[in-house]
């Protein structure tokens, strides 16, 4: 079976440059090479999508997926996604990055967080990469590298090492 990356963006989130990430990942990839990538914006989307690759004989090698918007998609997506590696794009606003959020609970509104929600998902291999409007591009250009990677040798490392890389800068 071919394995090859599937991508989840919510139509919210692909509707702005800013946050469409995993629409400009997948259209860079397509830029560089014509190839079946896998994309889906809804939880029913996902799944119709993941039935038609396992009849041609395809299977997910990991999701990526935009967090924005997708808290009620995510249980959904978890008993789809087994124990596929996934990286999680998580919109990064000024507040995370000034301490901000350290200080507030986890729950919002007796809500659960997305990030909280995929803590409690089946374990698997899973990185979240953080993005904002100052940053999508470089997240977008380091993504499709550690992709590129991940492909060419199934080290699921090349995506936590890609992350650590746009921290550092």
């Amino acid at each position: 079976m071919e394995s090859i990356p599937f991508f989840i963006e919510t139509a919210a989130a692909a509707a702005q440059p800013g946050t469409a990430i995993c629409s400009r990942i997948r259209a860079e990839l397509l830029r560089q090479r014509p190839q079946v990538l896998p994309f889906a914006t809804t939880a029913a989307e996902a799944q119709e999508v993941a039935a038609g690759m396992r009849a041609a004989g395809r299977v997910p090698a990991v999701f990526l997926i935009n967090t924005l918007g997708a808290r009620a998609i995510i249980p959904v997506l978890d008993e789809l996604m087994g124990e596929t590696p996934a990286v999680f794009f998580r919109r990064a606003l000024q507040a995370g990055q000034s301490g901000l959020l350290e200080h507030m609970p986890s729950e919002a509104g007796g809500a659960l967080t997305t990030e909280a929600l995929v803590k409690r998902m089946t374990p698997r291999l899973a990185v979240f990469w953080p993005y904002g409007s100052k940053t999508s591009d470089q997240v977008v250009s380091r993504a499709v590298e550690a992709l590129t990677r991940f492909r060419a040798s199934g080290s699921f490392r090349h995506f936590e090492v890609g992350v650590q890389r746009l921290s550092s800068n």
